[in-house]
C-alpha cells in the first residue's frame, strides 16, 4: 500500500528571540557615563506533535495483507492483519493523533475486491480492530492515537474475505492507498 503523507515532519522547531532592553531608572536613550547598558533576550522553542516517515528503500509498499493459500474447493471466511514492511518506518511524537484513511483499491466496485486474471473477484472487508468489529469504509477517517515513546508504529489494519468453491484457482490481488495526516 503506497503511503501518501500529507506531511513528514517530526516536530517542527521554532525559535524566537525577544530582545528586552533593561536600563537603570536614571538612564536615558543616550549612553551613560560608564558607557555600558545591559541587554537580555528570551529564547523559546515550540515543538509540535508530528510524525516522520522514513524508508530504507525506494519502495512505497507499506506492507501486505496476505490471506494465505487455500485448496480450490475451500469454502470459508479467512482473516489476516497488516504485515508491515520493515523498510518503511513511521515514528511519531508521543500522544500524536493520526488520521488514517484507505481508498477503495484498484478493483473497487461497490466493495473492495481482490481480482483474478479471469476477472473473478473475492470481496474483502477492512477493520481497525483484531475482533473484526470496526469496519473501515472507503475513505473513512480512522483516528489513531499512539502513546509509545519511540519505535516503529504498525497501523491497525485487519481484513476478512470469503473464499468459495466458485473461485477459480490462482492469485487474487488488489492495491490500496493509505493516507496519513496529523
Amino acid at each position: 500500500m503506497p503511503i501518501k503523507p500529507k506531511s513528514s515532519r517530526f516536530g517542527l522547531l521554532f525559535v524566537s528571540l525577544l530582545l528586552t532592553f533593561q536600563a537603570e531608572a536614571a538612564a536615558t536613550n543616550s549612553q551613560t557615563s560608564l558607557g555600558a547598558q545591559n541587554y537580555s533576550f528570551l529564547v523559546q522553542a515550540t515543538i509540535f506533535n508530528g510524525c516522520l516517515i522514513t524508508s530504507q528503500s525506494s519502495s512505497s509498499l507499506l506492507g501486505t495483507l496476505a490471506f494465505g493459500t487455500y485448496k480450490a474447493l475451500s469454502d470459508r471466511t479467512v482473516s489476516t492483519s497488516l504485515s508491515s514492511n520493515s523498510q518503511i518506518v513511521l515514528n511519531c511524537t508521543p500522544n500524536t493523533t493520526i488520521s488514517m484513511n484507505i481508498n477503495g483499491g484498484l478493483q473497487y466496485d461497490t466493495n473492495r475486491n481482490m481480482i483474478h486474471s479471469s476477472g473473478s473477484k473475492i470481496v474483502y472487508t477492512l477493520y481497525s480492530d483484531s475482533a473484526y468489529s470496526q469496519p473501515i469504509s472507503v475513505n473513512q477517517l480512522v483516528s489513531l492515537r499512539f502513546t509509545q515513546q519511540s519505535g516503529a508504529i504498525t497501523l491497525p489494519i485487519f481484513a476478512q474475505a470469503r473464499i468459495t468453491k466458485a473461485n477459480p484457482p490462482g492469485n487474487y490481488s488488489d492495491t490500496l492507498t493509505v493516507t496519513l495526516s496529523w
